[in-house]
């Protein structure tokens, strides 16, 4: 019996810091795809690059999108969208060298680049839309310290839920041995 309650114990208090941990980090405003690294610069056959890649705020700075097996195609007209907390997205295109230039917002910048282009390159490409992602700076360091106080805290509260299942199944295991022998 006490396996059991250890075991839903270590159960209720793993799921509760993985939900805490995912809307922790949402509400710190760190991108899942970067907080759990599920977004790359390359994906498949093909790849996004940014130059500079540390920029300072005001300096230009040039995405190039390529593809094929050897990163060869340059992609035109492909969707770039830079966005920043607090600033409005905007989106641009690539041009026929598969490049497209912004002006640097600042720290936390986020680049997605989409391969929604059609035929424009090799016909293989007219597949389902997919997305690459890129931050400039790439760990920002707010993201991190973020990241930091999303798993502290949820690894509090799931140790605190762990330790209070685990109490309470206690309680009640006494409340029903205390019924079972009067």
């Amino acid at each position: 019996m006490a396996k059991r309650n250890i075991g839903y114990s270590f159960l209720s208090g793993a799921l509760a810091f993985f939900v805490i941990l995912l809307v922790l980090i949402q509400a710190l405003g760190v991108p899942f795809w970067w907080a759990f690294g599920v977004g790359n610069t390359q994906r498949g056959t093909w790849i996004i690059s940014v130059t500079p890649e540390n920029p300072n705020v005001g300096e230009n700075v040039t995405v190039g999108v390529a593809a094929g097996n050897y990163n060869i195609f340059l992609v035109d007209n492909a969707t770039v969208t830079i966005t920043r907390s607090g600033m409005h997205p905007q989106t641009i295109y690539t041009d026929k060298s598969g490049e497209a230039t912004f002006t640097y917002p600042g720290d936390g910048t986020i680049i997605r680049a989409s391969n929604w282009w059609g035929n424009s390159f090799h016909n293989a490409t007219s597949q389902a839309n997919h997305s690459l992602y890129v931050a400039i700076p790439k760990t920002p360091v707010t993201w991190v310290k973020n990241c930091l106080i999303g798993i502290s805290c949820a690894s509090t509260l799931g140790l605190l839920v762990g330790l209070s299942t685990f109490k309470f199944q206690q309680k009640r295991n006494k409340i029903s041995l205390s019924k079972n022998t009067s």
